[in-house]
């Protein structure tokens, strides 16, 4: 059945969220030397061509909210915190949030950034006497294609003008736990976003194949090499 379901509310809600992306691109919104994002990329020889773009189109380019596309495995929190080097050399305070605690913990633990549960943060910005977030705060997502639209268009209301937001994730992988789809509507919106697509967490080529073909939704072709390597054992 080619129909989707939704209610105008919501719908409403996810044009209002891309449409906030588009509106802030190219606003000069946190910003750093790109000859400082480049010296500090040079310092990291082992990352990616695609991980270097990527860092310095957070870093420099200026958009008020950017979206980062990456498939499993690329490289994502490594690169974001290279990225975190360069923010806080610059006075700035990236807050890393997620829906899951455990991804908050990995964010925390390989970015390097304080991280908490999406969930925790709107909770404290909700609090009656909250100072709100402070002036040079940079709000990273990560995993954000898993946030229901309804939680993400909070923790925007409560973002300052001058505050950045990363939003960091795959549309191909775990739907949204709750209603959402605005990550697939700003990937749909705008065609230039910093993207990872070389998987460099597996390094045997089949494994490789066969989890592209499950993010392609090829899962019958997947989950054949997952059986026949003996990773899946089939019963009755």
């Amino acid at each position: 059945d080619p129909r989707r379901w939704s209610t105008t509310e919501l719908v409403t809600l996810e044009h209002h969220i891309v449409d906030r992306v588009i509106d802030g691109r190219h606003t000069n919104t946190v910003t750093v030397d790109p000859r400082a994002a480049t010296e500090t990329i040079a310092d990291h020889p082992s990352l990616s061509d695609e991980q270097a773009r990527m860092i310095k189109a957070i870093t420099t380019g200026g958009h008020r909210i950017d979206a980062v596309i990456g498939v499993a495995g690329s490289g994502k929190t490594y690169a974001l915190g290279v990225a975190n080097t360069i923010w806080t050399g610059y006075g700035y305070r990236p807050i890393g949030v997620a829906y899951a605690g455990k991804t908050a913990r990995g964010l925390q633990a390989g970015a390097g950034s304080e991280s908490q549960t999406i969930d925790r943060l709107l909770t404290q910005l909700d609090r009656p006497g909250h100072p709100g977030l402070a002036e040079n705060s940079i709000i990273v997502v990560d995993e954000a294609g898993m946030v229901p639209t309804r939680k993400l268009a909070q923790l925007l209301d409560h973002c300052r003008p001058d505050t950045k937001i990363v939003l960091v994730g795959d549309h191909h992988q775990l739907p949204e736990i709750g209603a959402g789809g605005v990550l697939r509507g700003i990937v749909e919106r705008i065609d230039d976003l910093p993207t990872l697509t070389e998987n460099r967490r597996q390094h045997h080529r089949p494994e490789r194949d066969a989890l592209a073909e499950l993010r392609d939704g090829d899962v019958g072709t997947g989950l054949d090499w997952y059986i026949a390597s003996g990773r899946v054992t089939p019963c009755d």
